[in-house]
């Protein structure tokens, strides 16, 4: 099974580093949309070996999601944003 993992960014350094650390297990591809983002966002992805995409939301997000994911070739897509957290039992990881 395949997984993909898509986020949507635009400033998100605060909580992004949390958030690829939850994923992380999953050991899927993460990619993540950078909407032009200007703090260090796209610099934590890069530690974390996130694969970045340039996109432009023209006011649309419900478009912008369903792009990323006709361009998946993964079985199976998670869409997360990037200041949620995957849980494991009631601890945070």
């Amino acid at each position: 099974m395949r997984l993909l993992i898509q986020l949507v960014l635009r400033n998100n350094e605060r909580t992004l580093a949390t958030t690829l650390e939850s994923l992380l297990p999953l050991n899927g591809r993460i990619v993540a949309a950078d909407l032009g983002c200007n703090d260090d966002s796209v610099r934590i992805c890069n530690r974390y070996g996130v694969e970045i995409v340039r996109q432009s939301l023209n006011d649309d997000y419900s478009q912008l999601r369903n792009r990323l994911i006709a361009e998946s070739e993964e079985d199976w897509i998670m869409v997360t944003e990037p200041w949620e957290s995957i849980m494991r039992g009631h601890a945070a990881i």
